[in-house]
């Protein structure tokens, strides 16, 4: 091997073995297709004498090359299946010969399954849109009606996301103190995080969402509306959504009447 040839090899070795982020494989073979075996490659002999792998066999275990005369010959394409091809095709044709019919315990759970499939790829069973349209899922109604439609008709439950609980309590609150019945919805609740065990929020968390409103500049005015929803219409449907707390602010240098519109947002600031 040339010294530029044998610099290049090692500049690539060098790159293949920083590379690897978690495992390395290194491999090396004493006979390809020529008929006296090779030695170890230079560079795996290097790894082997820093203790990097383990110590590299003197010879090969054959002393004629194992592919015998048919060193030029191979298969192509390659079999995807290889040696399990029998066992994949006597399995395939067991499934041919079998009977088309379900059975077991869930036999009828299945019939209706493949009966709602048949029906949906057909296009039956389609679901109407509502007319009101919350405003935090009005980008899904116009981007993804079909999978809205998909929800609808075969609801799935939700894992809950601690964070929207913990605002819908601290609205809950807020209307309370300024004497609304509680329950609203929390229509624009953000998806945070998920829960990861399901429980509820913790009682310091409310505390502390208390304590700040408390020591705000809105703790001791009275809004003119709490709750307040907005209907808008929209290419037939009608979003809605809802405005926390409105306040009234003194009069302008004009004259004019002034609002102040208020959105309680729970979650840490970005």
């Amino acid at each position: 091997m040339s010294g530029r040839l044998q610099d290049e090899e090692r500049r690539l070795a060098y790159v293949s073995v920083t590379r690897a982020r978690h495992e390395l494989l290194l491999s090396g073979s004493f006979w390809a297709t020529q008929t006296k075996y090779r030695e170890p490659s230079p560079f795996l002999r290097d790894l082997a004498l820093a203790g990097v792998i383990d110590e590299l066999p003197a010879a090969p275990e054959n002393e004629t090359n194992p592919m015998g005369d048919n060193l030029e010959w191979f298969r192509w394409p390659r079999d995807p299946l290889g040696e399990r091809r029998a066992t994949v095709e006597a399995a395939a044709a067991a499934v041919r010969a079998a009977e088309p019919k379900i059975g077991g315990p869930w036999a009828h759970e299945l019939e209706l399954l493949l009966t709602e499939r048949a029906r949906r790829l057909a296009g039956a069973g389609a679901v109407s849109l509502p007319t009101r349209v919350p405003a935090s899922r009005f980008k899904d109604f116009v981007t993804e009606p079909d999978a809205v439609a998909s929800s609808l008709l075969r609801p799935m439950p939700e894992k809950p996301f601690k964070a929207t609980r913990l605002g819908t309590l601290f609205h809950s609150w807020v209307e309370n103190r300024y004497g609304v019945g509680a329950g609203s919805d929390e229509l624009d609740a953000p998806a945070l995080e998920l829960d990861d065990d399901g429980d509820g929020v913790e009682a310091a968390d409310l505390a502390h969402l208390r304590a700040t409103f408390e020591s705000s500049e809105w703790a001791d005015r009275r809004p003119i509306e709490v709750e307040r929803e907005i209907h808008l219409p929209f290419d037939d449907r009608i979003v809605i959504c809802k405005i926390d707390a409105i306040y009234a602010l003194p009069p302008g240098d004009d004259g004019r009447e002034r609002y102040e519109v208020v959105d309680w947002l729970t979650p840490a600031s970005p």
